[in-house]
């Protein structure tokens, strides 16, 4: 267990809280599948761009290059990006050149494209997440077909043919 002075400067640490893609609510159909939200505990911190950005994970497309990346509150960001994203500091905003296939990715901050380890200032076990570009699409694989449940059986009364009936035998 650290001091109490090591605890609370780790409460500083920067992290990943999720990633969301932007598909319907897209501006245009064009970019649909193409924006990535990367929502930090933190304000996203200067200097963080493209070369800290690295996905990879899919099946058909094992690891989708960065466009660009900027903190929401930048001025590079097109403003309709940015509708109804609440702490615009605190979000990433990820271009990415493709649209992965129907796996699970993960994104990772790293220092640089050449280092594996966390930027400074991040958890490193908060400095990636798991996501998935198309979950809004309707999708068929691996899904078990709807079985139809049968109709609920309702319970027959309680016979017992050896009980006597005493009032039929008494008269």
């Amino acid at each position: 267990m650290g001091t109490p002075t090591s605890r609370s400067s780790s409460c500083d640490l920067n992290g990943i809280e999720y990633v969301e893609v932007l598909d319907t609510a897209a501006p245009s159909e064009d970019l649909r599948q193409l924006i990535l939200y990367v929502r930090l505990v933190r304000p996203v911190p200067d200097g963080l761009d493209r070369s800290n950005v690295v996905i990879e994970g899919g099946e058909r497309i094992p690891t989708v290059e960065v466009g660009w990346a900027a903190p929401g509150n930048s001025p590079g960001v097109p403003p309709e990006l940015l509708v109804g994203i609440e702490a615009p500091d605190h979000v990433l905003v990820v271009r990415t050149a493709d649209r992965g296939d129907f796996s699970t990715y993960r994104l990772r901050l790293v220092m640089n494209r050449e280092s594996d380890l966390a930027p400074a200032g991040f958890d490193p076990l908060l400095a990636e997440a798991e996501f998935a570009f198309r979950v809004e699409c309707p999708s068929d694989f691996d899904c078990a077909p709807a079985e139809a449940c049968p109709p609920a059986v309702e319970s027959s009364p309680t016979i017992d043919y050896l009980a006597k009936d005493f009032r039929a035998s008494a008269g």
